[in-house]
């Protein structure tokens, strides 16, 4: 049974809060019986947070001070997108190899009123949570982090309502990858394959639709029994519909930009044109297909 009650601990301002699940009123199946637990020997987990982060207009992740984190949703520069977190078990911290969760946060949620900036911030939370958990739960953990749920908590005057959603740390964004890859050829087609794997569930993600919108798309390294192993998950359906896809084309670059029409789906269409702006060598891309089978 998954816990009803989350602890929070900003690491920067050794602070801890308590939060309880968040329920949807609006559906049938309460929120706590729709995601997964989150691992952990007590009943009332404790999650530690690193930094504050943000993505800029132009997907780039960015790191805030806790004090611009803590006036989101006072004022306009971080309304459009939600303040995240690297999450640790606590007491693990930094001698862990990697991050296990990512914690999405939302301050100062009673001013994000209906005609508010930020109140598209809160909607997209819940929506994305909302999806996960009627459609993405057969994936979870394979194409698309485990998402364990909405959490909500009140502090008055520190930083009024708070909203986080927590999930699987799911790795590492296509431009932080960039930056010390040379070759991102396999994780194109990794990317494709993994995207395309969602379209034959009917899964269109919908916000895929430039080169900026990639941070929706992670790729995390995991060790296996034979080494290692690249994998690719793909994050924020808060825009997302299932319906059936109607491709004609894979998704892959193509040194030539098609109309939606040709390719079949829109959501592909921008997908495979965003891949081309990052592709050089479009046929040598083609050829590497035959060896990406570790991926």
């Amino acid at each position: 049974m998954p816990s009803r009650f989350l602890w929070l601990g900003f690491s920067e301002i050794n602070k801890k809060l308590k939060f309880e699940r968040f329920e949807d009123k609006s559906m049938k199946d309460k929120f706590d019986q729709m995601f997964e637990s989150i691992p952990s020997t007590s009943p009332e987990p404790l999650i530690m947070l690193d930094d504050p982060l943000i993505n800029d207009h132009e997907g780039k992740t960015r790191t805030l001070t806790f004090s611009q984190a803590l006036a989101w949703g006072t004022y306009g520069m971080y309304h459009e997108s939600s303040i995240f977190f690297d999450g640790f078990h606590s007491g693990e911290g930094r001698d862990e190899e990697r991050p296990t969760f990512c914690v999405k946060v939302l301050f100062n949620v009673e001013k994000a009123k209906r005609d508010h900036p930020a109140y598209q911030a809160v909607l997209n939370m819940l929506a994305d949570a909302k999806f996960h958990a009627q459609n993405l739960r057969g994936v979870a953990g394979d194409l698309v982090p485990r998402h364990y749920g909405v959490w909500c908590t009140k502090t008055e005057n520190w930083a009024g309502v708070i909203f986080c959603s927590v999930t699987e740390w799911a790795g590492n964004t296509w431009d932080e990858v960039a930056a010390v890859r040379r070759d991102m050829s396999p994780l194109s087609i990794l990317l494709g394959r993994t995207v395309e794997r969602l379209h034959d569930r009917g899964i269109h993600h919908n916000r895929l639709t430039n080169s900026h919108q990639l941070h929706h798309i992670l790729f995390r390294v995991d060790k296996t029994d034979a080494g290692s192993k690249t994998r690719c998950f793909v994050i924020d359906f808060a825009e997302a519909v299932k319906e059936p896809c109607t491709r004609n084309l894979p998704i892959l670059p193509i040194d030539t930009e098609l109309p939606a029409e040709t390719v079949g789906c829109e959501d592909v269409a921008n997908l495979i044109y965003s891949l081309c702006m990052f592709e050089e060598d479009v046929e040598g891309m083609f050829a590497s297909v035959s060896k990406s089978s570790s991926y």
